[in-house]
């Protein structure tokens, strides 16, 4: 038994008969899918994600309202028994701002009745009906599936336009992502050329260096003795790797 199973193995089973899709009123395709050039890969896009996370995380959440008291106690705790209500805002904050999409589903306990909260990732996820009643089916990327009433699931969207429920994909990002990994190489290669060839001395890579915002520059590493400027054979640094956190 898995993470899958403690979530989703003690929700009611769909009703009725399986009746295909639930359709939109503009006719696109009730379909979510994860975009596959995500742009978290990127460290200057993931250090402004994280920050909006870790600001996120920091609100307080209270649950108000006479109905459900076992409910309530329950989420004055936390979300769910595996995560604290800030890490429930973290992980759904990134998810929002990575996919534009993020879903809220709950999570029952043994007896059938809602324990809690949780903010699944779904590699893909559609529309459908079961007697009538639409449903979000879940499929994960282990192959896993769980369709939830979608009267009890949550949908948040950023750049919601063509689709009525889920928000855009983030590949109108692609040039940009594209831009900030060109700049990192041509500033990662510009820097060991003045190294390597000897353009400048020690010194004037150093300054070189300085003059960067704080954080571009990782240093790791070693270069054989090389002649610079008429300096005296010493080991210069090699960068080896620029990160983007200071751009």
């Amino acid at each position: 038994m898995g993470l899958f199973d403690k979530l989703f193995g003690n929700r009611p089973k769909p009703r009725g008969d399986y009746q295909g899709e639930f359709r939109l009123l503009n006719g696109y395709k009730p379909h979510f899918t994860s975009f596959g050039g995500s742009v978290y890969e990127s460290e200057l896009v993931r250090s402004a994600i994280d920050k909006r996370a870790t600001h996120m995380s920091k609100l307080q959440v209270d649950v108000q309202g006479a109905a459900k008291p076992a409910l309530r106690v329950k989420l004055k705790h936390g979300p769910n028994a595996y995560q604290t209500w800030g890490q429930f805002l973290y992980r759904l904050s990134t998810i929002l701002d990575v996919h534009n999409t993020a879903f809220i589903t709950p999570v029952w306990d043994e007896y059938g009745e809602i324990s809690g909260l949780y903010a699944p990732l779904p590699t893909r996820c559609e529309l459908i009906q079961y007697g009538g009643v639409p449903y979000i089916r879940y499929e994960f990327a282990w192959g896993e599936r769980a369709a939830v009433e979608l009267e009890y699931c949550g949908i948040m969207t950023r750049f919601q336009y063509k689709n009525e429920l889920f928000g855009e994909n983030n590949e109108a990002l692609k040039p940009v992502l594209d831009l900030i990994t060109m700049q990192r190489q041509g500033i990662q290669e510009g820097i060991i050329l003045l190294l390597v060839h000897g353009a400048v001395d020690v010194v004037g890579v150093a300054a070189v260096i300085a003059a960067l915002p704080p954080g571009l520059v990782h240093v790791d590493g070693l270069v054989g003795d090389q002649r610079c400027g008429g300096i005296e054979e010493v080991q210069l640094l090699l960068v080896t790797e620029v990160a983007a956190d200071g751009l």
